[in-house]
């Protein structure tokens, strides 16, 4: 069982590198369209934060998996 385990482990960053962009992307719909669906997006806009500023964390999120999953994929 441990062997079976170890091999896994072994292999858990190249599944990473795969899934990242799916992961990003499911995440990124969700949390969109949450924000669509309770108005967040319509009082953020007109409390004035330009669509630079509400978007920023995505970008950020988004840089630092590409990051790392830059990081898991050189060998």
């Amino acid at each position: 069982m441990l062997d079976v385990a170890e091999y896994y482990l072994a292999r858990l960053p190249e599944y990473l590198v795969l899934l990242f962009p799916l992961v990003l992307l499911l995440a990124l719909l969700y949390a969109m369209t949450t924000h669509a669906r309770y108005k967040e997006s319509t009082a953020m806009r007109a409390e004035g934060l330009s669509l630079w500023r509400f978007c920023l964390p995505s970008f950020g999120v988004g840089l630092s998996l590409t990051l790392l999953a830059f990081g898991l994929n050189v060998r």
